[in-house]
């Protein structure tokens, strides 16, 4: 069986994940101040976040290999427990407690004044979900999270992925004797 995966490895994909959510989600946010077609922007902003967020462990992205872009960068991969490739139906509930609290956040954004205590409600309650995801990371013993335990998945360590190096050039061959430059002095008189 596969080690549990490095915790610091798994916080920083998680970060490099969450900021590639954010890079498709903002620039449709920006577009949400539009009047009248803002909204419709702001929709699909948050269905690419959900999409990311929510699908990330099985994006079908053959240099992934079944891993999240943070996970991928990180040497990290997410699996079934009997080892076989993480499904979109795992994918999604193992990030369910994630992507949850955000998708009833943005459920009452749509409705004025409550939106405000919303976000705070839901915010608080994601700040929460990641506490206790984060302390069952560092405690059990295969490193699986609550959404790890609904999705019946683990994470593992796989050789992280190897950068492209240009490949060394051979040494340069000797001049042959024709091109050599005369030796000064031995010169025939």
């Amino acid at each position: 069986m596969a080690q549990k995966a490095d915790n610091g490895k798994r916080i920083i994909a998680v970060i490099i994940d969450c900021i590639i959510a954010a890079i498709l989600y903002i620039p449709f946010v920006v577009l949400s101040f539009i009047p009248v077609v803002g909204i419709i922007f702001r929709l699909i902003g948050f269905v690419a976040y959900l999409g990311y967020m929510g699908f990330r462990d099985a994006l079908p992205i053959k240099d992934l290999q079944g891993a999240s872009i943070g996970k991928r960068l990180m040497g990290l991969k997410a699996i079934q427990v009997d080892g076989q490739p993480c499904t979109y139906e795992q994918s999604f509930k193992r990030n369910l407690p994630f992507i949850a609290p955000a998708a009833l956040s943005l459920l009452f954004s749509w409705i004025p004044v409550i939106n405000f205590i919303a976000s705070i409600v839901f915010g608080f309650v994601g700040l929460i979900i990641v506490c206790v995801e984060l302390y069952k990371v560092m405690t059990d013993v295969n490193g699986q999270r609550i959404g790890d335990i609904l999705a019946n998945t683990r994470v593992i360590g796989v050789e992280a992925p190897q950068l492209a190096t240009p490949a060394a050039a051979p040494p340069a061959a000797p001049p042959a004797p024709a091109d050599l430059p005369p030796v000064p002095g031995s010169e025939d008189t």
